[in-house]
């Protein structure tokens, strides 16, 4: 096999393995302040106020607190990591996009894309599910579907399904963003379980919180690396410019 295009491949394995944007195992004894801000006011509809803590080498978000990448990414890009709801009403939500802001009472992040992994809900004690939507507080977009009472609160599911979220289990996930379009894993990382097509892009951040009312969600680690599609056409364009320079 020629020499360079055996090289190149090399490259890319290498790169592949080496080309991380972000990545926290939260391996110490609090959130890393240079990686992470931290939002732990009231949820003033419940009356209660969140928290936000390591221990054990899990980042722990209580009652709607709230961490948010200080780095901001541009897509393409993976991101995956490892979370567990400890009760079955509670949530892992992800908001990509974001500006990083939240200045509403719910104390969910102002804009972004909001991937919601729902444990049961009050209303449907009986039913799992993962979402994709566009969300707004403060009338940046105007959608057509309230999330609440407050017209200035919208939310536009993009995609949803069914999906089973046991409590106090460990669930690997996977988000791909490549500006346009999103996909999400779950356990499954080579299938992708939802997909939403969306140019909508506020902010270039990433925050993660869970639910409320005594509900508590653990992650184990983060990580967000370029998406290997794109970094697979990066070096193989180097290896068709090596060979033509070879000839």
């Amino acid at each position: 096999m020629n020499k360079i295009l055996i090289l190149s491949l090399l490259a890319l394995g290498y790169q592949s393995a080496s080309a991380q944007l972000f990545v926290d195992n939260f391996d110490g004894s609090a959130i890393d302040s240079s990686k992470w801000d931290v939002i732990t006011s009231p949820y003033t509809p419940a009356g209660t106020t969140g928290a936000v803590y390591v221990s054990g080498g899990n980042a722990f978000l209580v009652n709607r607190g709230t961490i948010i990448t200080k780095s901001e990414f541009t897509s393409p890009y993976e991101l995956t990591g490892r979370f567990r709801i400890e009760t079955n009403r509670d949530r892992f939500a992800i908001f990509l996009r974001t500006i990083g802001t939240s200045t509403n009472p719910w104390k969910d992040q102002d804009n972004g894309i909001f991937i919601n992994f729902q444990g049961e809900t009050w209303n449907n004690p009986n039913q799992a599910w993962i979402g994709i939507s566009e969300w707004s507080v403060g009338g940046l977009i105007d959608l057509t579907a309230p999330y609440t009472n407050d017209s200035n609160c919208h939310l536009n599911q993009l995609a949803s399904i069914d999906a089973n979220i046991p409590s106090n289990t460990w669930l690997n996930f996977k988000i791909t963003d490549d500006g346009n379009h999103l996909s999400v894993y779950l356990n499954d990382l080579d299938n992708a379980l939802l997909s939403a097509s969306t140019t909508f892009a506020p902010g270039s951040r990433i925050a993660f919180n869970n639910g409320y009312g005594n509900c508590q969600a653990s992650i184990d680690s983060i990580l967000v690396v370029p998406e290997p599609s794109s970094l697979s056409l990066l070096v193989l364009g180097g290896v068709v410019v090596a060979l033509r320079r070879r000839r």
